[in-house]
C-alpha cells in the first residue's frame, strides 16, 4: 500500500478510538484534518496553473526542464504531469509519456503535427519536417504523439492515405 493510504487508515482508526472515549474531541480532530486536506488541495491548484503556463511558453519541453524552470523536485513535476496526462481531453497542447519521461507540446506543435498527418505524410517524413520546427528526435516520439492524440480523442483513428495505398499495393503483389 502507498504511504498516504496507510496514513489515512491510521488517522481514521485514531479518530474512531477517540470517538469511543470522547466524542467531542473526535469531532474536532476530524474538522482539523478536513481543514488541512482542504488547504493542501487549494495550494495545489495554483501550482498546476503555473505549471501549464510555464509549459505553454515552449514549443516542446521535457519534465526535467520544467523542473529546473520552476525550481521544483522532479517527483512533484512528474506527479502533476501524470494527472494532467490522464485528463488532457479538453486541454490545449499535448503531454506524452515516452521512455519514462513526460514531454509537453504546445498547441502550435500539435496543430503542425495534425496538419502533416492529415495530409497523408508518413511518420518518417513528419519527423524530418518537424525535427527543426518542434524538436522531435525519434520516430517513436512521432508514434507516441499519434497514439496519445488518438487515445485522448483529439484525432480520429484513421490511417493516412499513403499507408492505405501501400497496403493495397502490397496486397496486389501477393
Amino acid at each position: 500500500m502507498k504511504r498516504n493510504t496507510i496514513l489515512w487508515i491510521l488517522l481514521i482508526a485514531v479518530i474512531l478510538v477517540t470517538f469511543i472515549f470522547n466524542q467531542m474531541l473526535a469531532i474536532w480532530i476530524t474538522l482539523a484534518l478536513l481543514g488541512i486536506a482542504l488547504l493542501v488541495y487549494l495550494f495545489s491548484l495554483p501550482f498546476k496553473k503555473k505549471l501549464i503556463r510555464t509549459m505553454q511558453k515552449y514549443v516542446r519541453i521535457i519534465d526535467t526542464d520544467v523542473s529546473e524552470e520552476l525550481n521544483q523536485s522532479i517527483e512533484r513535476i512528474r506527479k502533476n504531469l501524470h494527472s494532467l496526462y490522464k485528463n488532457q481531453k479538453k486541454r490545449r497542447g499535448l503531454i506524452i509519456f515516452l521512455n519514462k519521461r513526460y514531454i509537453f507540446y504546445n498547441t502550435v506543435s500539435v496543430s503542425k503535427f495534425l496538419e502533416l498527418f492529415n495530409n497523408g505524410i508518413k511518420e518518417k517524413e513528419i519527423l524530418e519536417q518537424l525535427k527543426e520546427k518542434i524538436g522531435l528526435r525519434t520516430r517513436a516520439e512521432v508514434k507516441a504523439i499519434k497514439d496519445t492524440l488518438i487515445n485522448h480523442k483529439k484525432m480520429e483513428k484513421s490511417e493516412s492515405i499513403i499507408e492505405l495505398k501501400d497496403q493495397i499495393r502490397k496486397s496486389e503483389i501477393y
